[in-house]
């Protein structure tokens, strides 16, 4: 493992992402029995109100958390600045995120205006604080690739919130503005392949080779990618369906190709050749971004391929496929890492106590991981075949919330680990 490039001495506490890391599963397991209790038609309609709020409890509940969490540990390591406030604005920004989710998803059950204006409040005070507090950061200049990634990263989101409110406005019977009428394709465009991806990719530059022992990302490329990528989600909410149009596709289809193409050939050439599941994350994610950018492409050439059911498909695969896949891997190696550098902290004042410092995997078995893997392959395979043959959607949100659940578990164990490691180092 490789921490050199890593300023550790702007680690923030454990606090501050694991709250957020501990309370993402449980949308994840609140989505599912949503979809379970959407029965077919949540496979046959993406629009229906199950299939929405299990949606947002997904992508804001879980991926967003996760996210956030993430980017108050990884931003001062990697930049050497904390994100200002963090240790208020951490405890309220994770209660607002959630306030904020539940009341998303509540007003798409009921179809209620009180409750979209509450999520329409809730929002803006999240994303203002969190972007805000963030931006204050991001616009030091420096910073190497992944903060450049992070910095478009966070700037897609600004544009995915955006427009989800707007969007969330018209259906409270405010005006809608003529380029308003097709933004929900931007929406999620901004968030999947605008907010996700880009981060995926700037964390991707320092977690695969200290992790994983990898060759380092081509450094012309790694701020060439996202650039692209970006580039073309603005490219493609500017212009018409023209040939403009069509190259950004071809751009942004090409560019995340060819990230994801990079990205596994790195794992390839790493050093250490044991088995590591986090790894089979990774290509498992990989590999659905690639398919599901290829689907995307083809699409767009020949609308009459994209029905109902593929259109689900294609959400599945960016957004259970895809970013899950390495949300769930990531957490295997950060959570257990994140507690055995705070407990080697902790034995600085005791040096004695470095003899009973546990490992990572003391903290978190291999086991689990490997679990975790095949059931979330399963949770995957399921979900993919569901819009196809709508009878899979109930096993395929059965086993999407064991999936989480146990994720949740491993989350508590690695905390139950640190915390009796210790009381164990104090009592020395």
């Amino acid at each position: 493992m490789r921490t050199d490039r890593l300023l550790l001495q702007h680690m923030p506490a454990l606090s501050i992402p694991y709250r957020f890391f501990l309370s993402a599963p449980l949308f994840g397991i609140l989505g599912a029995l949503l979809l379970l209790h959407g029965g077919e038609a949540s496979w046959t309609n993406r629009w229906t109100a199950e299939t929405l709020a299990a949606t947002h409890l997904l992508t804001l509940g879980f991926m967003a958390t996760v996210m956030v969490g993430a980017l108050f540990q990884v931003l001062p390591v990697l930049s050497g600045h904390s994100v200002p406030g963090q240790r208020w604005l951490a405890p309220g920004l994770h209660i607002l995120l959630a306030a904020s989710t539940l009341a998303l998803a509540t007003s798409f059950l009921l179809h209620s205006d009180p409750w979209r204006l509450a999520a329409l409040l809730l929002l803006a005070v999240t994303f203002a604080l969190f972007l805000g507090a963030l931006g204050l950061r991001l616009v030091k200049p420096g910073g190497g690739d992944s903060v450049f990634g992070i910095r478009l990263a966070a700037l897609s989101l600004f544009i995915a919130v955006a427009l989800g409110m707007l969007m969330l406005w018209v259906y409270m019977g405010g005006h809608t503005p003529q380029w308003l009428q097709q933004s929900g394709g931007a929406h999620l465009r901004f968030a999947l392949l605008g907010w996700v991806l880009l981060l995926v990719m700037a964390v991707s530059y320092q977690v695969i080779p200290m992790f994983h022992v990898t060759p380092e990302f081509p450094k012309p490329l790694a701020r060439a990618i996202p650039a692209c990528v970006f580039i073309a989600l603005v490219l493609l909410t500017a212009g018409s369906k023209d040939r403009a149009s069509g190259l950004a596709v071809a751009l942004l289809v090409s560019s995340g190709i060819a990230y994801a193409a990079i990205t596994l050939s790195l794992f390839r050439r790493r050093k250490r050749k044991l088995v590591d599941y986090t790894i089979r994350f990774w290509q498992l994610g990989l590999a659905c971004l690639i398919v599901a950018l290829l689907g995307y492409g083809a699409a767009y050439a020949r609308p009459e391929w994209s029905g109902p059911a593929s259109q689900l498909q294609w959400g599945v695969l960016l957004v259970v496929g895809f970013a899950i896949s390495i949300i769930i891997g990531m957490l295997q190696k950060i959570a257990p890492f994140l507690a055995w550098l705070h407990l080697q902290q902790a034995c600085l004042t005791q040096p004695s106590a470095m003899l009973t410092l546990p490992t990572m995997h003391d903290l978190l078995p291999r086991r689990r991981a490997r679990v975790q893997f095949w059931l979330h392959g399963t949770s995957l395979a399921l979900l993919t075949m569901a819009p196809a043959y709508p009878p899979l959607g109930l096993p395929a949100a059965l086993a999407l919330a064991v999936d989480f659940a146990w994720l949740e578990l491993s989350l508590l164990k690695v905390l139950r680990a640190y915390r009796g490691s210790l009381d164990g180092i104090n009592r020395l």
